[in-house]
């Protein structure tokens, strides 16, 4: 008696990339790089490379994310280009000037006679 299985392979397709610095155009390393599509979610390594795995797709879009760096997210057409090169930009802080002043108080104790 001879059965066959058949499985239903799903299509994938790997993504990689390159994350660098904008600025100095070092590479970034603790990206999270996250797409929609079955909440896939990669972490780029400390040479700032990323692989992620998704099923084939005509598009998708990739949103990359570290503490102080803006969000940037980049839509891909086609998969056809599957090795990215993305540049984040630092979050820039301003502040304003602030004044402190000091004033010392003293209180004084009334002695009763």
């Amino acid at each position: 008696m001879l059965t066959c299985a058949s499985a239903h392979l799903e299509a994938q397709q790997v993504i990689r990339g390159l994350v660098k610095h904008a600025a100095d155009q070092t590479p970034l390393g603790g990206v999270e790089v996250y797409t929609e599509i079955q909440g896939q979610l990669s972490i780029t390594d400390t040479t700032g490379q990323f692989r992620i795995s998704i099923p084939d797709s005509n598009a998708i879009t990739l949103t990359f994310f570290r503490e102080d760096f803006t969000v940037q997210t980049v839509h891909i057409p086609t998969l056809s280009d599957t090795n990215l090169i993305v540049k984040l930009s630092p979050l820039s802080y301003s502040l304003s000037a602030v004044e402190i002043s000091a004033r010392r108080a003293q209180l004084f104790a009334l002695r009763q006679m």
